[in-house]
């Protein structure tokens, strides 16, 4: 947190102009020199008006929302961060986090206005659904988001891609705008107190239009990262990750119990291994070739194989997402009272079986939806963060790109050339 105090001696009312403000008293603008202090931590304006640098100048402008944006050499480390304010003691509030993190000297910023012109909303920018019916996208100026008291406003540092997105991406229209998965830092508060406060890093679960500079989400639906948790890697975390703990949930206690994985060189199949190897199963991991098997014996997996009627049967829970006859493969593995979960058809085949395959073993077969499975989500999205933070999960990024590559990332997703999850850096 920066703290950035008004001189109430030199206080610049530009009222008069049109500048909006937090209130009567205090205006979000004005011009001048100010001193950073590393002790304390604190931007202080010392005058109103362009003053000479005292260091390398920043310029930045502050919008009616109540934002500060910088531009300049140091642009990258900035970004736009919300304020917020108090009339009786004149402070104005800015969370700065990576100029925290960046170990510049103290330094001067000269600060200069610019304001929009009057009742045109701030934008910024999104990628969005080219309507075209395949899994592109177009990066484009969208509106600011405006949240509901119970929401935080995120500054997305990083954002996960989902392969039901790549679907969803062919048959949406256009301008429809993807985005579950969002790691970054606190930009507004909750208008209800709930939730985070501004500055705090954090991993959020959105229900779309994550795939931007900023995004709204559910207090509920936030979690809380451990200081050196990288945020592509906490993307990796809302769908993939909640889908692989709450889906083995279904088969009771694991310790000592026989679990097999399909999909498992995917998001949510290297995640169920580590998870059930660590509650005590004995994991056995489904993944097509050696590339793709790659890792999985280093999480958890007892052992590996190519389809599920190459491991030895009687399993006490299959956890299944390939659909067909990997499916049909599960009835037959799966042992006497045993689970199998389906979560998943990625063959997009459909499966046969009849009464026959449940007369002699009576099993239980489960459909699961994670987005179906209960809120609210932020308290099991905790739970996963602080075991990223504590070293006992360990999400894999198969891929690591630029939002502007975005079209690279859905391709080799699209094309099965991932392990693990495939994470794009925002901004």
């Amino acid at each position: 947190m920066i703290e950035v105090r008004l001189d109430p001696v030199h206080h610049l009312d530009l009222a008069e102009q049109g500048v909006p403000s937090i209130d009567d008293d205090v205006a979000l603008n004005g011009c001048g020199r100010h001193r950073w202090d590393d002790e304390t931590q604190i931007l202080t304006l010392v005058q109103p008006g362009l003053g000479e640098a005292l260091g390398d100048p920043i310029v930045v402008r502050m919008i009616p929302t109540g934002r500060l944006r910088y531009k300049g050499d140091h642009a990258g480390l900035f970004g736009d961060h919300e304020l917020s304010g108090d009339a009786e003691d004149q402070v104005l509030l800015a969370s700065m986090p990576r100029l925290l993190e960046s170990g510049l000297p103290s330094t001067a910023c000269s600060l200069e206005t610019s304001w929009p012109s009057p009742g045109k909303p701030e934008t910024m920018r999104a990628l969005v659904c080219a309507g075209d019916g395949s899994a592109n996208v177009v990066m484009t100026d969208v509106d600011e988001p405006t949240p509901l008291p119970d929401q935080v406003v995120v500054d997305v540092a990083a954002a996960s891609v989902n392969r039901g997105e790549l679907r969803l991406l062919q048959v949406r229209d256009a301008g429809w705008r993807p985005g579950q998965d969002v790691a970054g830092v606190v930009v507004v508060p909750a208008a209800d107190g709930s939730g985070s406060p501004v500055g705090e890093r954090v991993v959020a679960w959105v229900d779309q239009a994550g795939w931007a500079e900023r995004a709204v989400a559910d207090t509920d639906r936030v979690a809380v990262l451990h200081d050196d948790t990288g945020f592509a890697e906490a993307a990796t975390l809302p769908v993939a990750g909640m889908t692989a703990l709450r889906a083995l949930r279904r088969g009771g206690s694991l310790l000592g119990r026989r679990v097999l994985i399909t999909g498992a060189a995917g998001g949510v199949g290297r995640f169920a291994i580590e998870l059930a190897a660590r509650s005590g199963a004995h994991v056995t991991a489904v993944a097509s070739g050696s590339d793709r098997a790659h890792g999985l014996a280093e999480v958890g997996a007892a052992e590996v194989v190519g389809k599920i009627d190459d491991a030895a049967g009687g399993f006490d829970l299959i956890l299944e997402s390939a659909g067909g006859e990997s499916l049909e493969q599960a009835f037959r593995a799966v042992d006497h009272s045993g689970t199998i979960v389906v979560f998943g058809n990625s063959s997009g085949e459909p499966a046969s079986f009849s009464f026959r395959d449940f007369s002699q073993r009576p099993i239980r077969v489960e459909v699961f939806f994670v987005y179906e499975s209960g809120r609210p989500f932020g308290p099991d999205l905790q739970v996963l963060a602080d075991l990223v933070g504590e070293g006992s999960l360990h999400p894999q990024v198969g891929l690591e790109v630029g939002w502007d590559e975005v079209g690279s990332a859905l391709r080799a997703l699209a094309e099965r050339r991932v392990n693990g999850k495939a994470v794009l850096h925002i901004g």
